[in-house]
């Protein structure tokens, strides 16, 4: 079951860019990988080749197994993308999230398969979907960035904290 979470209290830092870079290279070590988008800004599809006006998604059937919204992108590579939803349906799916141990019973087969590395990547800041994944996370990668004030320093710093 192992887990990789990349999350930033901020936008903007390279959180998807990471997740993205991760899974391929992951996938084409020979791992299997599913890539979770928990961002309804959809954008991670990109990535993959799946355009934004593609609905597919998990959003709006919270209490269904995942799996099987997975989609194939390339050998060992899959994706599990937030989809298209309305306030209402993204209220449901936190609300469903909030259950105890959603990830491990509910979502169990996807999240606690041996055999599967997943990858998630988080909208910025506090969000549901980080809170209830910590409980099936092994690696959660925290994105800082860093604004120099001053030169010598031109360009952002990025930092990442395993916890």
């Amino acid at each position: 079951m192992p887990v990789i979470s990349v999350c930033s209290p901020k936008g903007g830092v390279g959180k998807t860019t990471v997740v993205a870079n991760l899974a391929y290279a992951f996938s084409r070590a020979g791992t299997k990988v599913i890539v979770v988008d928990f961002d309804p800004q959809n954008a991670l599809r990109l990535y993959f080749g799946l355009p934004l006006n593609d609905d597919r998604g998990y959003v709006t059937t919270p209490h269904n197994d995942w799996a099987s919204a997975c989609i194939n992108i390339d050998k060992n590579l899959y994706m599990l993308p937030f989809g298209k939803s309305t306030k209402e349906q993204r209220a449901a799916l936190d609300e469903a999230m909030a259950e105890p141990d959603f990830f491990k019973n509910v979502q169990g087969g996807l999240f606690n398969n041996p055999n599967i590395l997943v990858i998630a990547d988080f909208a910025p800041g506090y969000t549901q979907a980080l809170e209830s994944i910590a409980s099936v996370s092994d690696l959660i990668c925290r994105w800082f960035h860093f604004l120099p004030m001053r030169p010598p320093f031109p360009y952002s710093l990025s930092l990442c904290l395993a916890v």
